[in-house]
């Protein structure tokens, strides 16, 4: 009797569960302001689809919203990138593009103004569902400690 008891309300429970809906990612507009935040940056500038398009080397056809911010005087490498894929299969080309645009700036950087570098070695790419980021900012905790509360 106990057993049956127990096997119905674990299944209950399963239903319930099964029942929930995912939660929805938040803007990406909303994730750049919670990075940008988190911490004393740079004036950053938010970029158009023309820019993004020049800069990051994404075209507006690869994703379904977008907010990219970069330090324009290129005086720091401090940026916030945070796009949201269209499907699943487009998330693995915007963490690619992501990837390159951090290795490109590393390189620039490098010997440019080498006192930016462990920024650029500190940010890393994040995906959650089908959102990408990337932070590359002065406390690279905070920035993944905000990241983490706007994802949860």
């Amino acid at each position: 009797m106990k057993k049956t008891l127990l096997l119905l309300l674990l299944l209950a429970c399963l239903a319930l569960c099964a029942c929930e809906k995912d939660k929805p990612l938040p803007s990406c507009q909303s994730v750049s302001d919670a990075l940008c935040a988190s911490q004393s940056t740079a004036e950053l500038t938010a970029l158009d689809e023309k820019q993004i398009e020049k800069y990051v080397l994404l075209s507006a056809s690869q994703y379904a919203d977008a907010a990219v911010s970069i330090d324009t005087t290129r005086v720091t490498a401090e940026c916030v990138l945070v796009f949201t894929a269209q499907n699943q299969d487009g998330v693995a080309a915007l963490e690619s593009a992501l990837t390159a645009y951090r290795d490109d700036l590393l390189a620039q950087y490098r010997d440019y103004r080498p006192q930016e570098v462990p920024k650029l070695e500190s940010a890393q790419v994040r995906v959650n569902g089908l959102q990408v980021a990337l932070a590359v900012l002065p406390d690279a905790d905070a920035a993944q400690q905000a990241l983490d509360e706007c994802w949860k």
